[in-house]
């Protein structure tokens, strides 16, 4: 067991082992060191706060406001700008003729007005001129007909084309169907001729028959082929005779 030690003044020791004991003037020292820290951190709070409200205030008399009547008015838009102004079309106009004078009203000093005529030109070679357009016109309006009726021609020649390419596709059909039949009665009368039920000439007929059959269809994709080239080409004719007939016009 532990027990007090006296020590030999007759002060009572402290139990061997025991922490020391810390002196009371050392606690007191460290509260009243916490207590400046924390009174020093609340002297900065309310000085910064009171900065605050001061710089505030000094802002808000700054501010200053212009009150005014309300009156209802017009709102212009203007745009400013520097340079040379140019039209959007410029179109010459010439007013001034030269040629030779075959008429003239006035003489040497003479009053005159506005409007009046002063002189008259000779119109022979204005004159010539007109008629040399008149003609052109008129060549160019028989031309424009002249298409007109070769655009006619060539749509009729289209149409007789196609009809034509129509037929011959007709007969392609036609003459692919006969192939067709002359080769199966020709394969089938080749399994009669080997079992001995046709004659032999039987069979070299519907041998010829199939080979004719492909000729004819050859024949026809030939000429299937003519029509529809004849058509494409008369087609290209028909838009040429209707361009120059739009080119006449014009």
């Amino acid at each position: 067991m532990l027990g007090k030690t006296l020590n030999p003044n007759g002060a009572t020791a402290a139990p061997a082992g025991a922490p020391p004991k810390t002196p009371h003037w050392a606690g007191t020292r460290t509260r009243t060191t916490r207590n400046l820290l924390v009174l020093t951190i609340v002297v900065v709070l309310v000085a910064a706060a009171a900065a605050l409200w001061l710089l505030r205030q000094r802002s808000a008399a700054n501010v200053a406001y212009d009150a005014a009547a309300v009156v209802r008015g017009n709102l212009t838009q203007s745009v400013t700008a520097s340079g040379t102004v140019n039209a959007q079309d410029t179109v010459s106009v010439g007013t001034q003729v030269s040629g030779t004078i075959q008429t003239l009203y006035v003489d040497f000093n003479s009053r005159v007005r506005k409007g009046q005529v002063l002189a008259q030109l000779d119109p022979s070679q204005f004159q010539a001129q007109l008629d040399q357009a008149r003609a052109a016109l008129a060549q160019a309006a028989a031309q424009a007909a002249a298409s007109r009726q070769s655009e006619t021609g060539a749509r009729f020649s289209v149409d007789a084309a196609s009809a034509a390419a129509s037929a011959t596709r007709s007969g392609v059909v036609k003459a692919r169907a006969a192939l067709s039949l002359a080769r199966q009665t020709l394969s089938r009368d080749r399994v009669l001729l080997s079992r001995g039920y046709i004659a032999q000439s039987q069979y070299d007929a519907d041998f010829a028959n199939a080979i004719a059959a492909q000729t004819a269809l050859d024949s026809a994709n030939a000429t299937a082929l003519q029509y529809s080239a004849q058509t494409r080409e008369t087609g290209a004719q028909a838009l040429g005779s209707a361009s120059t007939a739009q080119a006449a016009q014009a």
